[in-house]
């Protein structure tokens, strides 16, 4: 299964890269305009990116932009916790984690997601 990871902070895209590796292909990207045509991944997992606090409407639009270029299923990783209450971002984003989050629960989140 391949999975594109979105992630523009290099420490954490490297975190992940490492974890889900193990089981997954795995390709990252520092912003989602890099992302190149080709086969649909089995997951895209995607950061947020907005300046001044959490923007509901640009969040889903960065989960639209990811789902249209791609195809796969989009796991929102993020460190604006007003994410996971946001009807409007679950209702585009097939799941949404907070940063810090756990290996662990990336792991069991990807798995359940990963097709």
């Amino acid at each position: 299964m391949r999975l594109l990871v979105v992630e523009d902070d290099q420490a954490i895209a490297e975190s992940i890269r490492l974890i889900l590796e193990e089981s997954y292909a795995v390709t990252v990207f520092d912003g989602a305009g890099a992302i190149p045509d080709g086969p649909v991944p089995s997951l895209v997992i995607t950061d947020l990116w907005s300046r001044g606090g959490y923007d509901s409407a640009s969040a889903v639009r960065t989960v639209r932009e990811a789902r249209l270029r791609t195809g796969a299923p989009v796991l929102v990783l993020t460190a604006h916790g007003a994410a996971t209450g946001d009807g409007d971002l679950a209702s585009v984003a097939s799941g949404v984690l907070t940063k810090p989050f756990q290996m662990d629960e990336l792991l069991a989140v990807v798995e359940r997601l990963a097709f």
